[in-house]
């Protein structure tokens, strides 16, 4: 079992390397995780959710949660808008992704 890793996700380091190299389906994520972070993915790539993948998010997600999830994910696009287009400096106390 892996050990869980500092910070407030409490992220077990099978998930730390998931979030860089595995997809929304990897075993190390409950059920409700890969749905929520299929809809983010789906988010980035198409700026929507298509009928199954918002279903996916109803199933574990209220209304209101969903509704928080879809503002997150463009509040923080439009944070790395600002961050690469000013080319802002990485901080540098912040996490790194797995190599």
């Amino acid at each position: 079992m892996s050990r869980p890793s500092a910070g407030p996700a409490h992220l077990t380091e099978e998930q730390i390397r998931a979030t860089v190299l595995g997809g929304a389906d990897a075993p190390c994520w409950s059920p409700a995780e890969q749905a929520l972070i299929a809809a983010v993915d789906a988010l980035h790539v198409s700026a929507t959710l298509s009928n199954a993948e918002f279903a996916a998010l109803k199933a574990h997600y209220d209304d209101e949660k969903i509704f928080e999830i879809i503002l997150l994910c463009g509040f923080y696009r439009t944070v790395s808008y600002l961050a690469n287009a000013l080319a802002l400096p990485l901080e540098e106390t912040a996490a790194r992704f797995p190599h």
